[in-house]
């Protein structure tokens, strides 16, 4: 069994594959959500399974996902010299308005 798909089929007795469906699923829903790239990488680790057989190996694996995010926007606020923060600008003067009554007649309609 040397070809590459065999072994990440047969690893873990085929549990990788259905979770690294599930993250590529995830992360094509977000590119296409956002427009943005995102990433999947599979880390494969080949160690030896013991000191004595050099032959007997352990695979461990890692599957890390970088999903692209919307932006989220932000708030624009007013800070003081006390190091507080307003939604106005507080050495502005506030402007006092009101509506004004219309006098105006109603509109006829044409025929």
């Amino acid at each position: 069994m040397a070809n590459f798909l065999e072994v990440i089929a047969s690893h873990r007795s085929g549990d990788i594959m259905p979770e690294l469906d599930e993250k590529l699923t995830e992360v094509l829903r977000a590119v296409r959500d956002t427009g943005k790239e995102g990433t999947i990488t599979l880390t494969l680790k080949v160690k030896p399974y013991s000191k004595n057989k050099i032959e007997t190996v352990l695979i461990e694996d890692e599957i890390k996902t970088k999903i692209p995010e919307l932006n989220k926007g932000g708030s624009v606020f007013f800070a003081t010299d006390d190091n507080e923060l307003h939604l106005n600008d507080p050495r502005q003067q506030s402007l006092e308005l009101r509506e004004l009554p219309t006098d105006k007649p109603p509109l006829k309609e044409a025929k």
